[in-house]
């Protein structure tokens, strides 16, 4: 009798044992290109340290990838689930999907019951602006929490809300997804968009503002992104079969082109800027110039006179007077024109009607005169 119950009791031990010791397998660790490669180390052993403290016998991605069969290792439908989980002699399987940009992350961990292909956990996280120490602290407890959570022969469990860093966080990111997708793999997009209140629409229908996020299947999607002040863009994402699982889209849209300020150019010349002292200097023109003609005139007359009264013996020189009567003559009529233009200057500008008669002297090298400018 005591042999027999020394044997059903080495069986439990060993029956929990293997229980105690099942086998978790890294099935897939998809990290986006623009996170700081040492991020993604320590967010790979992040997730590998979490496995093993929930006591799961961990198979790192590297040897589990190996022994799948090429055709189920980016499966993850129940049938290619369950298939991986024979191939690698594991019960449980996990999925992590990180990207991030601009000390923004965010991450998807899934563990598959791999007898079965069911989803037992699912359960997202993010830290927006956050350091290296600080976005692997944060991944680190979501993933110590999806794992630890995790029975086997338990019903899916939904999803649970997302660890998310405690800073404050604008407004919420929107997440559409598709329907009727069957096993087809989809690829999650998640958009940022400058400024933060841009709209962005999808299929027609607006997913978010400033920022979303989308899955989407194989194909070509064209997302809209709007915002008041700024240029409409159009972006067209193409998904093909060798996509990332995840991308992210950063839109920045440029403003609109500034409507041209006017500029006020002045109508008014030199002579209008004068004001009411034009005609002071005009009276100053006029009477200036009048006094060198009558020198001219003077010094005209008295060209070629004696210098002196008396016989021509005892005056014998005289006046030459000829060449400073020329200068005061010009100078003189020059000053006088301009003293004329500024005392009838208002009559002579006219107007602002096109059509009316305009009058202004005019000087050439074969003389001078009046013009008489308009429309007739």
């Amino acid at each position: 009798m005591k042999s027999v119950k020394l044997i059903l009791i080495s069986s439990l031990l060993l029956v929990g044992s293997q229980a105690w010791a099942a086998n978790m397998a890294a099935l897939q660790y998809d990290v986006g290109n623009g996170v700081d490669p040492l991020v993604k180390d320590d967010v790979q052993s992040a997730m590998n340290d979490a496995v093993t403290a929930s006591k799961w016998t961990l198979i790192d991605v590297g040897t589990a990838r190996n022994k799948m069969n090429p055709i189920v290792r980016d499966c993850f439908t129940s049938d290619c689930l369950s298939k991986a989980g024979q191939q690698l002699n594991a019960d449980a399987g996990v999925r992590l999907r990180f990207s991030g940009e601009a000390q923004i992350y965010d991450w998807t961990i899934e563990v598959y019951d791999l007898r079965s292909g069911a989803l037992l956990q699912s359960e997202k996280g993010a830290c927006e602006l956050c350091g290296r120490s600080e976005v692997v602290r944060t991944f680190k407890a979501s993933a110590s929490s999806v794992v630890a959570a995790t029975k086997l022969g338990a019903a899916p469990k939904k999803e649970n809300k997302p660890v998310v860093d405690t800073k404050p966080v604008d407004k919420p990111v929107d997440t559409v997804r598709p329907t009727n997708t069957g096993d087809v793999q989809l690829v999650r997009l998640m958009i940022s968009v400058e400024p933060p209140d841009a709209t962005i629409t999808f299929r027609d229908a607006e997913i978010g503002r400033g920022r979303a996020e989308v899955e989407v299947g194989p194909g070509n999607h064209e997302f809209s992104f709007e915002a008041e002040g700024y240029r409409i863009v159009k972006e067209l994402v193409v998904v093909e079969g060798d996509t990332p699982s995840s991308m992210s889209l950063r839109i920045h849209l440029p403003k609109k082109d500034a409507a041209p300020q006017a500029v006020e150019v002045s109508s008014r010349g030199p002579l209008d800027k004068l004001g009411s002292d034009r005609e002071l200097y005009g009276w100053i023109g006029v009477g200036t110039g009048s006094l060198l003609l009558l020198t001219s005139a003077y010094m005209s007359a008295i060209d070629g006179d004696p210098t002196c009264d008396g016989p021509a013996a005892d005056c014998p020189d005289v006046w030459d007077t000829d060449g400073v009567s020329y200068v005061t003559t010009a100078v003189g009529a020059t000053v006088v024109t301009a003293g004329v233009v500024l005392l009838v200057w208002e009559a002579l500008a006219g107007s602002d009607d096109p059509k009316a008669v305009k009058v202004a002297p005019t000087v050439s090298g074969d003389g001078a005169g009046v013009g008489i400018f308009g429309r007739f």
